[in-house]
């Protein structure tokens, strides 16, 4: 029984640290995501690539892994490292970046459940991503832009990218072969 601990203390400590590398790269390909953008001059939000680093990252990994990453992107724009497409967590594109969290988890949780074995269902789990960022983004900039204008200027500008990018990270999940990305 003792060796068998001290075979099992190894491949667990390799698996921390596997998935501590995997967060500190997906953090930082959310945050290099986010200085590829594009200002729209009637929104306070920009069009990022983000989301389609946050759909393929949340297909891909443990969901313990994509709230490690999703830790990690808020500590460095805590500690003002220039990781936001916007202006700080709490300006208006602050809920938007919440919502990057909570997706991560949530596709991470369904890949670990085993739900994502078909393209269809990888398709609709990045939908329901999708929804949960424009879920927790849009509520957030309301407050900022007001109830009257928010899906003028948080949502619609932004649907037809959005699903671009789902397209995107749907075929880069099947074309390197994430697990549950296809039969």
């Amino acid at each position: 029984m003792i060796q068998a601990l001290s075979r099992e203390r190894p491949r667990v400590r390799s698996t921390i640290l596997t998935g501590l590398l995997k967060a500190m790269i997906v953090a930082y390909g959310i945050a290099l995501a986010a200085r590829l953008r594009i200002f729209l001059p009637f929104s306070p939000v920009p069009v990022t690539a983000q989301t389609l680093v946050v759909l393929l990252a949340g297909v891909s990994l443990e969901p313990w892994v994509g709230a490690l990453a999703f830790m990690a992107y808020v500590a460095g724009t805590s500690a003002g490292l220039p990781m936001l497409a916007g202006p700080s967590l709490v300006g208006p594109t602050g809920g938007y970046v919440m919502g990057f969290g909570v997706a991560l988890v949530a596709l991470g949780w369904l890949r670990q459940a085993g739900y994502l074995r078909s393209v269809g269902r990888l398709a609709l789990a990045m939908i329901g991503a999708n929804l949960l960022i424009y879920g927790i983004g849009l509520p957030w900039l309301a407050q900022f832009v007001g109830w009257h204008r928010v899906l003028a200027l948080g949502l619609y500008p932004f649907v037809a990218g959005d699903l671009a990018k789902l397209c995107i990270a749907l075929w880069l999940a099947r074309a390197v072969g994430v697990r549950g990305a296809h039969r």
